[in-house]
């Protein structure tokens, strides 16, 4: 198996990074669907988008969204915009940890996977409680959902949820 840092990761998938320094907005967006982050870190963030850019084929999730490569390793977090269709969603999120911890073998820590859709069971329904204890199980990432169109800061995408 090759090793590929995260550095280099990004050094060759640049043509599909954005990079926001401390203290500005990205929105990732896709088709109505949209989240803004903003960069409350103390490193730049980098914004890559995964399905078709890096990936541009195959399932995946939309955005990896994660600190800039440094010495130290980088928190991630893996984003989908869905309008309706949460399994799918969640499907998405799970083949984008798996593809992303293939590419990248050191110096990124992906820690959470977010979904951005518009419907589903809430977030305190036993239902969406146990889509989150299996996504754990199935990827060692904590499973979150936003609602469309909010304004969340990075630092609550790269927290632990659990």
């Amino acid at each position: 198996m090759n090793e590929t840092s995260f550095a280099a990761w990004c050094d060759a998938n640049h043509a599909h990074i954005s990079e926001r320094p401390r203290g500005k907005k990205h929105t990732c967006k896709e088709a109505s669907t949209a989240l803004t982050v903003q960069n409350d870190g103390t490193r730049e963030a980098l914004f890559a988008l995964l399905d078709g850019g890096v990936f541009p084929e195959g399932d995946c999730c939309d955005w990896l969204i994660a600190e800039t490569p440094s010495t130290d390793t980088a928190l991630g977090a893996l984003l989908e915009l869905k309008g309706k269709d949460l399994e799918k969603a969640i499907r998405q999120l799970q083949q984008s940890v798996k593809r992303m911890r293939a590419d990248v073998t050191s110096g990124l820590l992906l820690r959470n996977a977010v979904v951005v859709c518009r419907g589903g069971p809430s977030n305190a329904s036993t239902k969406w409680q146990a889509k989150v204890k299996a996504f754990h199980k199935a990827t060692r990432c904590s499973l979150s959902r936003e609602a469309c169109g909010k304004t969340i800061p990075l630092s609550k995408l790269l927290s632990f949820h659990d």
